[in-house]
């Protein structure tokens, strides 16, 4: 995986690589998950969980303190609301283990809100979380490369069978 010098960055590289194996965000696999924020501000030291509930209930717990709000599906974005801030954000991916927002309309630093789930990601430095995320591409593409192997060598062995 290439260098890169902020988190934005890596995300802007491994996105494109790995959009097709995003899930929808209508069938709402993010549900009921300690979605971990990742950030590589290295003087925020806070442990910060998203948890996005079913009845539209939004909690952000940092260090253990819990402030509630609401999220809300609408107009292929994500609105999301807690204490003063009311911000729009649209998906840019979505697994089980990462759940990426792109605010709307932010070209500058932090455009993303980036999350991992708890368990896969815990005590991890931001540039691992990265690396993980890089290998959902890896692991594809060396399945497809295994596939490709296997389908020469089934040819090779019927090619020869037959002659």
């Amino acid at each position: 995986m290439p260098e890169r010098e902020s988190l934005d960055e890596y995300v802007e590289a491994i996105l494109p690589k790995i959009h097709k194996y995003s899930e929808n965000i209508h069938e709402k696999g993010f549900l009921d998950t300690r979605w971990l924020e990742v950030r590589d501000a290295d003087t925020y030291h806070e442990t910060v969980l998203h948890v996005f509930l079913k009845d539209g209930e939004y909690l952000v717990i940092i260090d253990g303190n819990i402030t509630k709000g609401t999220w809300q599906l609408m107009l292929d974005g994500f609105a999301i609301q807690y204490g003063s801030k009311n911000e729009f954000y649209e998906p840019s991916f979505l697994n089980e283990d990462f759940f990426i927002l792109r605010k709307h309309g932010r070209e500058d630093k932090s455009k993303y809100l980036i999350f991992g789930e708890e368990s896969e990601i815990a005590d991890m430095q931001w540039r691992n979380v990265m690396e993980l995320l890089f290998n959902i591409y890896r692991s594809s593409t060396r399945f497809s490369l295994y596939v490709i192997v296997a389908l020469i060598f089934i040819v090779a062995i019927l090619a020869f069978t037959f002659l």
